[in-house]
């Protein structure tokens, strides 16, 4: 949320009894403050619109004019901690930082018109929170430590989400994202609510090693999905409702841990792919907790064989 304070300092003149005021305005959404340790920062990669100045808290200051191209801001030091302030950063509507060296502590504060985050196995602290960050339109979140509260409501407007292996809260509802394309939620905590019938622009989709409630039928993908990844505990999705989509390149991989599908219901699946099944070279993989299939889908995965799948299912 955007604060803006206003301070009014009035100034009486002795002489003359007249007076003059002056008012200030502080807008804490112009301001990003950092704090670096290490000897290079690495590429911080942004756009936006317009000038910024970057202080780098060692007495070096530079001004870059951001365009809607990627622009490396990045600086060397003595080794040492530095307190880096970076102006007018409400222009900036992509921050991107993959393995940069040294250690951060950063927030998502003092970026409100960003639409674009990327940060990636960054040593440090890393405070994210999805109530600062409203015009997302892509999130990803790998390897990070700190705390990272990301609820789906504050970001309507997502359309690819990635959260692997991060700490904090995470609160996913499916119905909050109708416009995602690429959903990737892998090993994070809190519920995870998705319906696939809330998410019908989905084509990859990785659900792995969280904790959720799932619904919908896995025909409601589209069938020019690149993976559906599903590896999370009990069956959820319908396998069998539906007219399966071709998915002539798509790599499935339904292993769930617990309680899988049941016989039947791998066969359904596989007899029910098999008559629309595109050709391409992929593979599917039925295992985990799956029962295994029966003779009864013989014919639905020789006709898979040949239309390049490898079929992987429990013995």
């Amino acid at each position: 949320m955007k604060t803006i304070i206003l301070i009014l300092i009035s100034i009486s003149l002795a002489f003359g009894q007249s007076s003059k005021k002056f008012f200030y305005f502080f807008d804490d959404d112009a301001v990003k403050s950092i704090v670096f340790t290490g000897t290079a920062t690495g590429n911080i990669v942004m756009q936006g619109t317009g000038a910024i100045k970057v202080e780098w808290g060692d007495g070096s200051v530079n001004n870059y004019t951001l365009t809607g191209s990627d622009q490396n801001i990045s600086h060397t030091y003595s080794s040492g901690t530095y307190n880096i302030k970076i102006w007018n950063s409400d222009r900036i509507t992509k921050w991107h930082m993959n393995s940069n060296t040294g250690t951060w502590t950063i927030s998502s504060k003092g970026l409100p018109n960003l639409t674009y985050l990327y940060l990636r196995n960054l040593s440090g602290t890393q405070t994210i929170n999805s109530s600062n960050l409203p015009k997302l339109t892509n999130l990803y979140l790998q390897n990070l430590s700190g705390t990272q509260t990301i609820n789906s409501g504050h970001i309507p407007g997502v359309t690819y989400l990635y959260l692997n292996n991060i700490s904090g809260t995470q609160t996913i509802n499916s119905y909050d994202i109708p416009k995602v394309t690429v959903l990737y939620l892998l090993l994070i905590s809190g519920i995870q609510t998705i319906d696939l019938t809330d998410i019908p622009k989905v084509y990859d989709l990785y659900l792995m090693n969280i904790n959720g409630i799932y619904s919908g039928n896995l025909s409601s993908i589209k069938t020019t999905a690149t993976n559906i990844i599903y590896q999370s505990s009990g069956k959820s999705f319908d396998i069998t409702a539906g007219t399966m989509p071709a998915w002539a390149n798509t790599t499935i991989t339904i292993t769930p841990t617990g309680t899988g599908y049941t016989t039947a219901e791998i066969d359904a699946f596989l007899n029910a792919w098999a008559l629309t099944a595109g050709s391409g070279t992929r593979t599917i993989d039925l295992r985990g907790a799956n029962q295994p299939r029966s003779s009864n889908s013989d014919a639905a995965v020789s006709t898979l064989n040949g239309l390049g799948k490898t079929i992987l299912t429990n013995p």
